[in-house]
């Protein structure tokens, strides 16, 4: 356990890295980002509550599980760790239907598949979207609120 918190850890330093100049980039060329999704939840801590469970716990679940358990490791079985990651990555990132977010969700995507390879397992990739997806609702939420302040 204490060696995929590790990856984990190194994956999600990686892909926070590589977002800091993504951002910087996009903001740059004026190029749109991912709505705001929290707003398509209620307000207030009930919206954020509900946006954690659906958001940060089912979908990652549910993703990890198509995404990394059934077409990486199908892809796997036939290719290699590169081509199925990239692909399984590119279909993910343009699943989610944000085209200024593709490269990042790309590089999220290939980032799981890398922890599956490496771990043999979805959790750690599950654990990994979990955090994000948490992390986003949360720092969407505390932008909402300070802002009124």
């Amino acid at each position: 356990m204490g060696e995929s918190a590790k990856l984990v850890g190194n994956a999600y330093a990686i892909y926070w890295m590589l977002g800091i100049v993504w951002q910087a980039f996009v903001r740059h060329f004026h190029i749109p980002l991912q709505p705001d999704l929290l707003k398509k939840f209620p307000p207030g801590w009930q919206g954020l509550a509900l946006a954690l469970v659906l958001g940060a716990v089912i979908a990652p679940i549910a993703e990890e599980t198509f995404f990394r358990g059934f077409l990486f490791a199908g892809l796997r079985k036939y290719y290699s760790f590169w081509i199925a990651g990239g692909v399984s990555a590119l279909i993910f990132a343009a699943g989610h239907m944000v085209p200024g977010a593709i490269l990042p969700l790309c590089v999220l995507g290939f980032l799981f598949a890398w922890l599956r390879e490496r771990t043999g397992s979805i959790w750690p990739s599950i654990a990994m979207h979990m955090l994000n997806n948490a992390l986003y609702f949360g720092v969407r939420f505390a932008e909402q609120h300070l802002s009124r302040s």
